[in-house]
């Protein structure tokens, strides 16, 4: 697949992620742009992993163990 393929398929997914940056670094060749996309999916993963524990334990637990932010507002 060609980068700049790559990088198309890639914004395409940025709806849901955070695959915008990867793939603009793709369709232009630009890697200091795709390390940039490559830390941001590292922190939002970390970010999910954390979201989906704390709430597996907290109602595990019955109650707060770890703070989560409520999306209501």
């Amino acid at each position: 697949m060609r980068a700049e393929s790559r990088g198309w398929y890639l914004i395409a997914w940025g709806i849901f992620t955070t695959f915008f940056a990867l793939g603009i670094g793709n369709a232009g060749a630009h890697t200091g742009v795709v390390k940039l996309g490559g830390w941001l999916g590292l922190a939002t993963a970390v970010v999910a992993w954390y979201a989906s524990f704390a709430e597996v334990t907290n109602a595990t637990f019955g109650r707060t163990v770890l703070p989560v932010r409520p999306l209501t507002r």
